[in-house]
């Protein structure tokens, strides 16, 4: 049941909106800030369920960088989960709907306090909204309340101070996606297998989602990243320290994100058998096993193959051939088995907090480290949105309420 809107002089919040953070096992921002949204209402989706939904809990991805030596450039935005195909996907398997505003090129600036009125509204009916805290902090929050009407928002921000961000209306960030309503999603089986689908696209995908995209995938991606690690110990390699470092902190954190996806893929699977037919549970029931085993730290680790330019042969799917023959399985489906048991199969897994209290005292807004803030040469190539129909023309500013009727 939706939780209640709470109003206390100046300020109204929604009542039981989780905390976000890093460290939580919720790495994915997107994600985490997601399900702390739909947490509250009346069709909730937990973590582990949109990761899969979304083809996120199987993704393998790497920036495309530039090979001129001293002009190399990794994005840590290489994992990032608010690509518009995975949006569309958990559009499709939740049932949710969304209007997503983009306004990175909005003439001027952004603007957002333009949408204060489609913010306040859906606070007031109980639904919390995505956003980017600020421009200087692309991890996706949970907007959950207001004071003065919407002159400042409440935020859930992955770096919050005891839970809770104040951010002025015109500061909040570029991006912001608004829950409209939810419609009946197709069955979970259905929706099982088009997830399933998904991870089998991307892993043979060689660059996407077009051909000039900003990442490789699957098996091109680990290639890549192999071959651009291979360069800080090649003594012709020309890598610079600013350059070394940048790859150091993007590797680390890809390294975090797959380690957080592959856990989530985990629990995803395993609460799959429930909904396939005898023949392919028998199948899915052998994943969580091996990407257990796989993210175990002894377990020793395949080389990764090396990316190719080319047609090239057909490449293994890290998910296995067992799992690729679920998309074609069969319809009938098995006798419902006991829910399983949650288990921690996937290493270094840390634990999950007790639901928070929601903190009614007020918190000053805090960023990371100015030295951890992109800059403003970084952020021009770290869009997930640039494919979006933006809210903005190099003539007009369309009103705020203009927006595409599916996921752009």
């Amino acid at each position: 049941m939706a939780r209640a809107v709470r109003r206390r002089g100046n300020r109204v919040w929604i009542d039981g909106v989780p905390i976000l953070g890093f460290g939580r096992g919720i790495e994915c921002a997107y994600i985490g800030a997601l399900a702390a949204a739909l947490s509250v209402t009346d069709h909730p989706s937990p973590y582990a369920e949109l990761m899969g939904f979304s083809g996120l809990a199987f993704r393998v991805r790497w920036w495309v960088s530039p090979q001129e030596p001293g002009n190399r450039g990794w994005c840590p935005s290489t994992p990032v989960g608010e690509f518009p195909e995975e949006g569309d996907a958990i559009q499709r398997n939740t049932g949710w709907r969304f209007r997503p505003i983009a306004r990175f090129t909005h003439p001027g600036g952004p603007h957002m306090e333009e949408l204060i009125p489609d913010i306040v509204a859906s606070i007031d009916a109980g639904i919390p909204v995505l956003a980017y805290p600020s421009i200087h902090n692309l991890n996706m929050g949970t907007i959950y309340g207001y004071d003065d009407g919407g002159v400042v928002w409440l935020l859930r921000d992955y770096f919050s101070v005891d839970g809770m961000t104040l951010v002025p209306a015109p500061d909040l960030g570029p991006v912001v996606l608004i829950p409209t309503h939810w419609e009946p999603p197709p069955p979970r089986r259905k929706a099982l297998l088009d997830s399933i689908a998904m991870a089998l696209r991307h892993w043979a995908r060689r660059r996407g989602p077009d051909p000039d995209g900003p990442c490789f995938y699957g098996a091109d991606a680990l290639g890549q990243w192999a071959a651009d690690l291979a360069l800080v110990d090649d003594p012709g390699g020309g890598v610079t320290e600013d350059e070394r470092n940048n790859l150091f902190f993007v590797s680390w954190w890809n390294f975090c994100a797959l380690e957080d996806a592959r856990s989530a893929a985990v629990s995803f699977l395993e609460a799959a058998a429930a909904d396939l037919s005898a023949d392919a549970t028998q199948h899915v029931s052998q994943r969580p096993k091996l990407m257990g085993a796989r993210s175990q730290p002894s377990a020793p680790l395949s080389p990764a193959p090396t990316p190719s330019s080319g047609p090239g042969p057909a490449r293994p799917s890290p998910i296995g051939p067992p799992l690729s023959a679920l998309v074609n399985a069969s319809s009938s489906p098995a006798p419902r088995p006991s829910k399983p048991k949650p288990s921690n199969t996937c290493g270094v897994r840390p634990r999950r907090p007790a639901r928070p209290h929601h903190n009614q005292a007020r918190a000053q807004e805090t960023l990371p480290p100015a030295s951890k803030q992109p800059t403003t040469d970084q952020l021009r190539g770290c869009d997930p949105w640039s494919g979006m129909t933006l809210h903005a023309s190099a003539s007009a500013r369309p009103s705020c309420t203009t927006s595409p009727t599916t996921w752009p």
